[in-house]
């Protein structure tokens, strides 16, 4: 147990020098605007990587542990990339660094992808809406990049289309149907970014996860149900190489490198042994 300590602490240097060489960037622009060019630098530096002392922002430690426990996975960095985003719409110095750092994360991000995805030969996908936005398939994986930002970005399009496609799944707020579930993609995203706890709760009353994936059922065998488990509670990488019901290394692998993962339906692959047979018929 000793071990896991200092493997934290290992992690967590890689971030803290991460953010001094942010912080030594961008000070001699901040510090022409005086202590107040300095704070929202502080600001930016903390949320841009995912950090917010919910302490200093008069949050008790009650709420703190409950939010943890109770509602968000990873609420410092859920607040931090939420605030960041917010940061868009101010003035000053502070919304000034939120879109440029925004605006090379999408775009820059976006170049990449594009650029991956022309040089593969494979159908340019910028659909926010769309299961694969932003992802080029890398043998039988999805891939593409990661984040909480990622998830942002797919959300509120998401919420605007829904609002015209299908207006009344937005009024329906029963979590404990699955029906609702699907319908309204605000609680799809919650659901996303919930905690273990309260998010295995909601799985089993609603026969399914905030992805459609079907709770085993009673009679199935012990293997189903920890296979199941595995997708639920493992870490993101093992979760990647248990979405088939087998280990794939794929989905290790790019969950392990910071990438969103997802493996190939059957229907996508059936779709490649088509085309393979009819290339080679023509």
């Amino acid at each position: 147990m000793s071990l896991l300590p200092r493997f934290q602490s290992s992690f967590e240097t890689f971030l803290d020098v991460g953010r001094i060489e942010l912080w030594k960037s961008l000070r001699p622009t901040a510090a022409r605007l005086g202590n107040k060019g300095l704070d929202d630098l502080a600001s930016f530096v903390n949320k841009a990587t995912g950090v917010m002392s919910t302490k200093a922002l008069g949050v008790s430690l009650t709420q703190r542990q409950a939010e943890s426990a109770w509602l968000m996975f990873a609420p410092r960095y859920t607040r931090a990339s939420v605030a960041l985003m917010v940061d868009m719409f101010r003035g000053g110095l502070r919304g000034q660094l939120a879109r440029e750092s925004l605006g090379a994360l999408l775009f820059g991000g976006g170049a990449i992808y594009m650029a991956i995805a022309t040089a593969t030969g494979q159908e340019i996908n910028l659909d926010p809406t769309k299961s694969n936005f932003m992802k080029v398939r890398l043998g039988d994986q999805w891939v593409g990049l990661g984040g909480k930002h990622r998830a942002l970005f797919k959300a509120v399009p998401s919420i605007v289309k829904a609002s015209f496609d299908n207006p009344m799944g937005l009024v329906h707020w029963n979590i404990l149907d699955a029906e609702h579930s699907r319908d309204n993609p605000i609680i799809q995203f919650a659901r996303g970014q919930s905690a273990p706890g309260p998010g295995m709760l909601l799985t089993f009353l609603n026969g399914e996860d905030a992805i459609s994936r079907m709770v085993p059922s009673f009679s199935d065998e012990p293997l189903e149900w920890g296979k199941f488990l595995g997708t639920q509670l493992a870490p993101f990488a093992i979760q990647g190489a248990l979405e088939e019901g087998q280990f794939n290394m794929g989905g290790y692998f790019w969950e392990l490198a910071g990438a969103v993962a997802t493996p190939a339906s059957a229907t996508q692959k059936r779709a490649d042994i088509r085309d393979r047979y009819a290339k080679e018929g023509f």
